[in-house]
């Protein structure tokens, strides 16, 4: 019997953490779920785990690429791998190596898609830990769900969403395909979650119950630099040596070419809300960090003066970043009160 949902999961190089990733992953609380691994020419032992993992758990399929690919490649080999052996599959979600996974993610998001069928994409509240299970960072909030519309879902999802976290999330398959998959861009997950809010609303579901690990950079220009040479194996495709919101333009204006007339005009519309919308919106950010860059630099040539926090922080998530060290003592790292914990390593 096809499983309702599959999980592409694309992987590379973090073999210390991918025990722990499946387990998570095959230990979910709903079983009709199917896993297929894609290996990008891991240096490491990947394979062996992947082999192992696959000999006790038909529900976990897996090959290796011969020769790197990069990322981008690898995340869209995935989908396509994935929806070929379970055509009939209803929902998808992408997988990593080293992210966790609550016993009932799976289950919360299949019944607030089988809810609401009005929505793409659901996701829970998610939480960033560091290589030992410690938390960096609490939950956010952030959806779409009372937006009515694609033109208020592309300009909510523009400013607010986390499109790195929300990717992870569990999609319809549909309109994943239609949405082009990942393009050749810089920040192609944020490009399918722009093209996705023509199909349908986001909703988050309540409940810490996915922990991402490893916080990403807070630099866009080095942010960039990162993106290509994990994105792509060798020279990045052109439209990735663009800025990405003008790339992503480019991209979507491409996708109306060899299309029906009527699928082409609202392609060029789509490409042209997003043209008015998110570069301006991305210059207005960058001045905001350039002010707070400015304004730094003030207060460090004043003597005597407090120096501001490099990052943003409350006595709460000080407390919960203690609590969470506190915790791992014990052999758990704690989920900020949910009543989850987090294995901090997983066992094979």
């Amino acid at each position: 019997m096809s499983p309702r949902v599959v999980i592409g999961a694309p992987l590379h190089a973090r073999a210390e953490h991918l025990p722990a990733a499946l387990d998570s992953l095959l230990g979910q609380s709903q079983q009709d779920l199917a896993v297929v691994a894609i290996d990008d020419a891991s240096p490491d032992r990947t394979p062996e785990v992947l082999a192992d993992y696959a000999g006790r758990d038909a529900r976990l399929w897996w090959r290796r690429n011969p020769e790197r690919v990069g990322m981008a490649a690898n995340w869209r080999l995935a989908f396509e791998l994935a929806v070929e052996r379970h055509p009939e599959a209803e929902y998808f979600a992408w997988a990593s190596d080293h992210d966790l996974w609550g016993r009932r993610w799976l289950e919360a998001l299949t019944a607030e898609l089988d809810r609401h069928p009005e929505a793409v994409l659901a996701y829970p509240h998610s939480a960033v830990i560091d290589g030992e299970g410690r938390q960096l960072r609490g939950p956010w909030s952030f959806d779409t769900a009372r937006r009515e519309g694609p033109g208020s879902r592309l300009c909510a999802a523009a400013w607010g969403m986390r499109a790195g976290d929300m990717v992870y999330g569990l999609f319809r398959v549909e309109p994943v395909r239609r949405a082009g998959v990942f393009r050749p861009v810089l920040w192609p997950d944020r490009l399918l979650l722009a093209e996705l809010t023509k199909e349908g609303t986001f909703r988050q579901v309540p409940g810490l119950l996915w922990w991402r690990r490893f916080a990403p950079s807070t630099s866009v220009r080095s942010a960039a630099a990162r993106q290509r040479r994990a994105l792509y194996a060798g020279e990045p495709p052109p439209l990735a040596r663009l800025p990405w919101w003008a790339g992503h333009v480019v991209a979507l204006t491409r996708s109306a070419l060899g299309v029906p007339v009527g699928e082409r005009r609202a392609r060029l519309a789509f490409a042209g809300r997003y043209a008015a919308l998110v570069p301006p919106l991305e210059l207005w950010r960058w001045l905001l960090r350039a002010r707070n860059r400015v304004a730094r630099a003030l207060i460090s040539a004043v003597p005597g003066l407090p120096q501001p926090p490099y990052r943003k922080g409350s006595s709460a998530s000080t407390s919960r970043r203690r609590g969470a060290a506190a915790s791992r003592a014990e052999g758990t790292t704690s989920s900020g009160g949910s009543g989850h914990s987090i294995p901090t390593s997983g066992s094979s």
